[in-house]
């Protein structure tokens, strides 16, 4: 029951991404040819992307499942999408790491081959990782060349006083760290605690 949500979740995923993603490009493209903004034709192009991956599902979902290519495109997409829709602030960017990681080891708990299945952990730890680190040093190098941002964190929060430019290189540092490690911390106990549960369930 659960697995079947989980492959549920997993189509959506695949088509809300592919149709987000095509009316996003096919908007920032019209944008480059035209001073107009144009909303039906990029509606139109994704609605059509939509009905593709709909037709596509069963498909999309195997590679999602087994293809590694395309699951770690996916996560990238999804954490583009994350990273614009909060205007550069990554505090959200941890959140598709560790939903792959849940997402693989929900699909993948029957597979016998150990060593090919940490294997896996591994990889999908340490991509996760990498691109967690590469969009926050984005995010930084937005904070620092944005002359606003000082004020933008003073309003977002609330606060009375001047925010100075040490605070900002003190978030970006020890905000990025906390980041770095929740999302470390989340993804080790999920692997570790399904591997705990595969090797309890084997030994029984």
């Amino acid at each position: 029951m659960r697995k079947s949500i989980i492959n549920y979740l997993g189509m959506i995923f695949n088509s809300s991404i592919w149709f987000i993603m095509s009316f996003l490009f096919s908007m920032f493209l019209l944008s480059l040819v035209s001073n107009k903004y144009y909303v039906v034709y990029p509606l139109i192009i994704g609605v059509c992307v939509l009905i593709i991956t709909v037709v596509l599902r069963s498909k999309l979902l195997h590679l999602l499942i087994n293809n590694f290519v395309y699951s770690t495109t996916m996560y990238l997409l999804f954490m583009i999408g994350i990273f614009g829709f909060f205007m550069g602030v990554p505090v959200f960017c941890i959140f598709p790491g560790i939903i792959w990681a849940k997402f693989y080891i929900t699909t993948h708990e029957m597979e016998k081959n150990t060593t090919q299945r940490i294997k896996h952990q591994r990889y999908i730890l340490i991509v996760s990782l990498i691109f967690l680190l590469l969009f926050m040093i984005m995010s930084a190098i937005i904070a620092l060349m944005d002359l606003y941002t000082a004020d933008a964190i003073k309003g977002m929060l609330g606060l009375k006083y001047t925010v100075t430019q040490e605070m900002i290189y003190s978030l970006i540092i020890f905000g990025g760290i906390f980041l770095f490690l929740t999302q470390y911390i989340f993804e080790y106990f999920i692997f570790h605690n399904a591997e705990k549960k595969i090797l309890t369930t084997a030994s029984t």
